[in-house]
């Protein structure tokens, strides 16, 4: 019972810093995606798209481990162990 509640803890950890992780990278795209639709000249921040596709899969990658976290806290909380 013990060793199911730290593994709960666990998976609510991974899920509230999935969370930080992709509120933090929606905020970086938000702040790319003024310059680039304003036609920003690549010269004044040539590596702005390169960064701004970089930090769309971060996000993508944040996103599946907060799928993961929570398939896994369902599963614990349904009483069924985690493969």
């Amino acid at each position: 019972q013990k060793q199911l509640g730290r593994e709960i803890r666990k998976a609510e950890n991974m899920i509230s810093t999935a969370e930080q992780t992709i509120t933090r990278l929606e905020s970086l795209l938000h702040e790319m995606e003024t310059p680039m639709a304003s036609s920003i000249d690549e010269q004044s921040d040539p590596d702005i798209f390169s960064r701004y596709e970089k930090t769309r899969m971060e996000l993508h990658e944040a996103e599946s481990a907060w799928e993961e976290a929570h398939r896994q806290l369902e599963l614990l909380k349904s009483g069924q162990q985690t493969p």
